[in-house]
């Protein structure tokens, strides 16, 4: 699916590097196998800043998306620990 990926990468500079600033990081990794990409992204944030916000839709529409697209063949993560949020996706080739 075209731009499926670029929704987390914006989310992690919005959400992390442009409210932080200061000892800010995003962290992108891609592997690309014959048959699978696994996908990951970790970024920090300023948790005073988020718990400010109301949750967006972003992610949601990245799993409803993924379901679409890819019916079962894809796994998805999201962990938000310790002012560290991290995305793992794993596509299987459909």
């Amino acid at each position: 699916m075209p731009l499926l990926l670029i929704l987390v990468v914006e989310n992690a500079f919005k959400h992390g590097v442009e409210k932080l600033r200061d000892d800010a990081f995003v962290t992108i990794e891609l592997e690309a196998r014959q048959d699978e990409i696994h996908f990951s992204i970790l970024n920090n944030y300023d948790s005073e800043e988020v718990d400010n916000q109301e949750a967006g839709i972003g992610m949601a529409n990245l799993k409803r998306r993924l379901e679409i697209g890819y019916k079962k063949d894809f796994d998805l993560s999201i962990a938000n620990e310790d002012e560290i949020f991290n995305v793992q996706l794993s596509l299987r080739k459909v």
